[in-house]
């Protein structure tokens, strides 16, 4: 604490040292000295001000801005870009898959005729997707239905006869018999 007293004598003396030999505490208007006591008031009242924060509804003033040479030149327009429009190719049209409908029970088969074994049945009404057909026509391929399985395949053929397709059957692949 004592050093913090000491150093702030110190600033307060280098301050009035410097004010003293600039003359900026003026002379009197009598033409004598100035007293110490005026001259350490004056130098206390300065620090003062200058260390004591200014209130928050006192603001500091505002500069004027320093004038240069620069030479003013006025903004331009910028033309926005003009977007030219591009042929694009016709995005595919979504198709659903081709769908097979039983009008009877019908048997799911191992392959495309009654010679292979019933391997699970489709109910009248059931829809099913048709993922493939014979050759030559007459027997379509699809998922064998999981609740009606008569063994573990996971695909089997029905007859056409007792069915009825919907959709795009065309598109609808050639699938060879299992051997």
């Amino acid at each position: 604490m004592f050093q913090k007293q000491l150093r702030f004598m110190g600033v307060i003396i280098f301050v009035l040292g410097c004010l003293s030999a600039c003359s900026i505490l003026g002379e009197p208007a009598s033409g004598g000295k100035l007293s110490d006591s005026a001259i350490f008031t004056q130098a206390a009242e300065t620090i003062v001000a200058q260390l004591t924060p200014l209130p928050a509804t006192q603001t500091a003033r505002a500069t004027k801005p320093i004038p240069t040479n620069t030479p003013y030149i006025p903004p331009t327009e910028t033309p926005a870009p003009v977007v030219q429009p591009t042929a694009t190719a016709a995005l595919p049209t979504f198709q659903p898959p081709p769908l097979l409908r039983a009008n009877l029970s019908t048997h799911c088969r191992a392959g495309p005729g009654v010679a292979y074994d019933i391997v699970g049945l489709l109910v009248p009404g059931e829809d099913v997707s048709l993922l493939g057909k014979s050759d030559p026509p007459g027997w379509w391929y699809i998922r064998n239905p999981p609740q009606r399985r008569r063994q573990p395949l996971s695909f089997c053929w029905v007859w056409s006869g007792s069915t009825t397709a919907s959709g795009d059957v065309d598109s609808v692949p050639v699938v060879s018999p299992p051997a």
